[in-house]
């Protein structure tokens, strides 16, 4: 939960920063903050796994080693998704704790 907080705290400062018209400070990049304990949609997973990459795999779906056996296995249970996993739609980018 730490994670989450740290963002939230970047997201809001991102946010106070944009508002604010101050060419001194750092500007940031706003950004939306969506926090999900659900597993993902297999539309999302799809993304997840695409993002990632094929030797990263086995960090988002337990026991994984491609693709196809990664849809496989979180198909036939939805808690071989590995969490946390923090998602940059922004930066077409996954960071897995796996």
């Amino acid at each position: 939960m730490r994670v989450a907080a740290a963002l939230r705290q970047a997201s809001a400062a991102a946010s106070e920063s944009s508002a604010a018209d101050d060419s001194a400070s750092v500007q940031r990049p706003e950004f939306k903050l969506q926090i999900t304990e659900d597993p993902p949609t297999p539309d999302q997973l799809q993304t997840i796994l695409d993002y990632v990459g094929k030797d990263r795999i086995s960090a988002v779906v337990k026991g994984a080693s491609d693709e196809k056996e990664a849809l496989r296995k979180f198909n036939e249970n939805p808690d071989s998704f590995q969490r946390p996993v923090v998602c940059s739609i922004l930066h077409l980018c996954v960071c897995a704790s796996g």
